[in-house]
């Protein structure tokens, strides 16, 4: 009779350790995924968005823009055009503490070749 509810609490315990380990590795699975699902859309949204350009080489649709002046990372960009200067300063450039972007035009929609000077106070 002991024999008996030994196997009975060893199956139990096995089955019980079985359906544990399954469920923790789908958690970890699921965090995975969402780790890298996460990762790799914003991987494409900054490759599709904005492109510091290191060499002359042309990409489709898309227009080359030169930030300078109170920005931390000055120089050449690819962007999709008709993009705003507004989102470019918020996704983009990184201001310097003497910015003084109050006289430009956030709303302004760049195309190509343009020129954005950021003056200083």
């Amino acid at each position: 009779m002991i024999l008996i509810k030994e196997k009975i609490i060893n199956s139990i315990l096995i089955v019980a350790i079985i359906f544990l380990s399954m469920t923790l590795f789908n958690i970890f699975k699921e965090r995975e995924i969402t780790n890298n699902y996460k990762n790799v859309t914003l991987q494409k949204f900054k490759k599709r968005r904005f492109k510091v350009v290191d060499s002359n080489k042309e990409i489709n649709s898309e227009i080359k823009i030169h930030i300078s002046g109170a920005v931390r990372n000055p120089g050449f960009y690819h962007i999709i055009p008709g993009t705003k200067l507004k989102r470019i300063i918020e996704e983009l450039v990184i201001l310097r503490e003497d910015a003084e972007i109050t006289n430009l035009n956030l709303n302004k929609k760049l195309y190509k070749n343009d020129k954005i000077i950021v003056p200083r106070k």
